[in-house]
């Protein structure tokens, strides 16, 4: 767990322990039975919230740590990581550009500072960049009045085939 991790989890944390010392350590007090375990199941969930809202609110500059963030996000969906391996890293976005300007954004080389264009994986709704040890897949599709911009960074899988690519 890096450094990040701690902090987003540090405030639902402290929140959720505060509540439950509150119920726990006044055992004869207001709340017994079945409203001490509602108003426990509610404090988790507050923190669940907390938690998912902090992510959202910071995955523009979780994803900066990266490459630049596309400017005109309008919001964007909380995606945990779900493969243990914390190099592997997924976020969404929402913006109402075309999924073309999304693309153009990212051919333009200081939008990607350190990352090299796979030429062979990429079209005209993705884009797949490539960093020492590292993919970024940047992929854009509409739906409806909207794009949906998803960005799926991994690891570089240990190869013969390099991918062709554009300084």
């Amino acid at each position: 767990m890096n450094a990040n991790s701690l902090i987003s989890l540090a405030l639902p944390v402290t929140l959720l322990a505060i509540c439950a010392l509150s119920l726990w350590l006044n055992p004869r007090g207001k709340y017994s039975g079945r409203a001490r375990l509602g108003l426990s199941i509610s404090v988790v969930f507050i923190g669940v919230v907390l938690y998912v809202t902090y992510r959202e609110a910071t995955a523009a500059d979780d994803l900066e740590r990266y490459v630049r963030a596309y400017p005109h996000v309008t919001s964007n969906t909380f995606v945990p990581d779900t493969d243990g391996d914390p190099q592997t890293r997924t976020w969404i976005f929402v913006t109402p550009d075309p999924p073309a300007d999304v693309v153009a954004f990212y051919r333009e080389e200081n939008n990607r500072p350190g990352w090299t264009l796979d030429r062979r994986r990429s079209d005209r709704s993705s884009l797949t960049l490539t960093q020492e040890g590292l993919i970024l897949l940047v992929a854009a599709h509409r739906l409806r009045e909207e794009t949906r911009l998803i960005y799926l960074l991994k690891p570089k899988p240990a190869g013969p085939n390099e991918p062709i690519v554009d300084q």
